[in-house]
């Protein structure tokens, strides 16, 4: 069933917007995921490419269990299942699987009810059970169910009558009853993932929630959307998160802030890999602590430090950066007996800044580290009292109105000497505007893995040399709370002239054709 289930993915599809499957999922299912596998195939099929193709290719690497996966595969093709309509995958609590908090739920229109069951039979091995106007069978641990419309299959440790509850599904007990699904899977997308707070009624969620006393009611409501598309040259994420009520109203009154480019255009410690920063109202917390109903509990806490939640808030302005730079796998001499690896751990320079809010505040709290004995200042410098092993090249300090942290004691003066570097414009783009962005520069990393280093593992070494080939950049990015709702993005940018989708099975079957010639070659070397 879980070959099945796999392969089935490949098959779905999400054209229509009148999905009478998805009626039959529960609303109080965790997460649901409808996978357009028609437009996906499409878009392999226009670069020459099936699946077929990659599962001969995968073959080498585990040739029975994908010899396996290709024959159901074909039964696939043509088992009764209408692929013209939606195919969803949906993980549901207390309902799909015996024994089992959360289980998987797989949900598909029938075309052809005889050549299915035709089908689950030369699988199975026996006929299906008539029961309750339902055909049954169990197997391996899964339970299928189907009438003359749809097939049900649940998963899980043990064969589970429970099918029939989606059948028997009424309208306003359906994830369709939820507007945020219906709008998610009305958008146009490769594949759609909608994710719903569902899991805080779990029984250890409940328990945790019960010791803030309105915890629940701030994270209740929360709905996740987000949809992938494969493009030329890429995979792009959209993502919408909805909230409750009471955090909306929070999450809207200190909305605003945006990335400081300033503190990413400062660094002047060679070539970016990494860049991660964000930025909001530091006046949140409080509010959030506040909200929580904990702010007593957390003003007696902080009163022996003579401070307050309120004053906590307002260390920092609210802008942080977080920067990696000149990643290398230095090589270094192998000792006389061979026995030490030629290759040093990877290493970078990294930049760590947070600007400070009220500096009054600020050096209040380093005052009380250092009658602690935790920190001593040494000018601008902070030095940690009794640093360990992993402490001993990490250098702090206050410039300006900016905390630094740096692994590196160049890095960081470099940083402090302050000046203004152009950003590229791919990094300048993710960042503008937004509120909280993470960009990576693939290329810059992958070029720097020594090829020697992983010359033995064929796999390994076409991978690398087809993601040098192919892989650029990627990127996730979140805005401002507005209407409603916080919005983010994502992205894998690609060499342009292929789809992306297109790209990641080739580096797939790069790796499984490697795999081949690197086993036949050991065939060969011990049949000699």
């Amino acid at each position: 069933m879980l070959a099945i289930g796999s392969m089935a993915l490949l098959l779905a599809a999400c054209s229509s917007n009148t999905n009478e499957v998805a009626n039959h999922i529960p609303k109080n299912a965790v997460a649901v995921v409808a996978v357009n596998a028609g437009k996906m195939l499409a878009k392999l099929e226009a670069d020459g490419m099936s699946v077929e193709q990659m599962l001969g290719a995968m073959k080498a690497v585990k040739a029975n269990e994908i010899s396996e996966v290709m024959d159901k595969w074909k039964q696939l093709k043509d088992a009764g299942i209408d692929w013209e309509k939606p195919f969803f995958l949906a993980a549901v609590t207390d309902t799909a699987v015996a024994n089992d908090p959360t289980g998987i739920v797989m949900l598909a229109s029938i075309k052809d009810v005889a050549k299915l069951a035709a089908a689950v039979k030369q699988q199975t091995g026996k006929e299906a059970e008539k029961r309750n106007g339902l055909f049954v069978t169990s197997y391996q641990g899964s339970t299928m169910a189907w009438n003359d419309e749809m097939v049900v299959a649940t998963m899980g440790d043990k064969a589970n009558p429970a099918a029939q509850i989606f059948f028997d599904l009424k309208a306003k007990e359906s994830v369709t009853a939820n507007k945020h699904f219906n709008e998610a899977l009305q958008k146009q997308a490769d594949v759609m993932i909608y994710t719903s707070g569902t899991s805080l009624n779990n029984p250890e969620a409940a328990m945790a929630l019960a010791m803030v006393p309105k915890a629940k009611a701030l994270a209740e409501d929360i709905e996740t959307a987000s949809w992938i598309n494969f493009e030329d040259g890429k995979a792009v994420m959209q993502n919408e998160t909805y909230v409750g009520e009471a955090l909306g109203k929070l999450l809207d009154k200190y909305a605003g802030p945006q990335i400081d480019a300033s503190l990413i255009e400062r660094f002047g410690g060679g070539n970016l890999n990494t860049v991660a920063a964000f930025s909001f109202k530091p006046e949140l917390v409080p509010a959030i602590v506040e909200e929580l109903g904990v702010a007593p509990l957390a003003n007696m806490s902080l009163a022996q430090e003579n401070l307050t939640v309120e004053e906590i808030g307002k260390v920092f302005k609210g802008d942080f950066a977080i920067m990696v730079s000149d990643f290398a796998i230095p090589e270094k001499e192998m000792g006389k007996d061979g026995s030490q690896p030629k290759y040093d751990e990877p290493k970078a320079n990294m930049i760590m800044v947070a600007r400070i809010g009220d500096r009054a505040i600020f050096d209040k709290l380093m005052a009380k580290a250092s009658e602690k004995g935790l920190v001593k200042m040494e000018g601008n410098k902070i030095v940690v009292a009794e640093p360990d092993a992993d402490m001993k090249d990490i250098v702090i300090g206050v410039e300006g109105d900016l905390l630094v942290i740096s692994n590196n004691a160049a890095t960081y003066a470099s940083y402090a000497a302050g000046g203004k570097n152009a950003l590229k414009e791919d990094l300048k783009r993710t960042i503008t505007g937004q509120s909280t962005a993470i960009y990576v520069d693939l290329q810059s990393i992958l070029n720097k893995i020594p090829e020697p280093m992983v010359a033995e593992d064929a796999p390994a070494m076409a991978m690398l040399a087809e993601a040098r080939k192919v892989l650029q950049t990627t990127s996730l990015t979140l805005s401002n709370y507005k209407d409603g709702k916080l919005s983010g993005s994502g992205e894998l940018t690609m060499t342009a002239g292929k789809n992306g989708l297109s790209h990641i099975a080739t580096l797939v079957i790069a790796a499984a054709n490697a795999a081949e010639k690197q086993d036949a070659s050991k065939d060969t070397a011990k049949a000699q």
